[in-house]
């Protein structure tokens, strides 16, 4: 898993960026955020598959927890959610512009 993160395209050093937004966590806005989640959480077979699952979607819920106005939203889909079903991307977008 590590070798994949650092071998990404881009170039991201995903550690490095953690590192820079934790002091940003205090000041988290209150502002609505939805997470749209893949279930289930496609993971190679060789992997603590259970284990593993268990601790990615608590730390999806730990994250829309942290918004007042954060929502998780478990989505039957593979991770091209927006791919796959763009109508539900779609009315989750107009959700949070809504006024009131």
């Amino acid at each position: 898993m590590l070798a994949d993160a650092e071998a990404n395209g881009e170039g991201v050093d995903f550690y490095a960026t953690l590192d820079e937004a934790e002091p940003l966590l205090a000041t988290i806005p209150d502002i609505p955020i939805t997470y749209l989640a893949a279930r289930p959480i496609d993971l190679p077979p060789s992997w603590p598959v259970a284990d593993m699952r268990a601790f990615i979607a608590a730390r999806q819920a730990e994250f829309a927890d942290r918004y007042p106005r954060g929502r998780l939203v478990e989505v039957q889909s593979s991770h091209d959610i927006d791919l796959e079903q763009p109508e539900l991307v779609v009315t989750e977008i107009e959700q949070i512009l809504a006024p009131g």
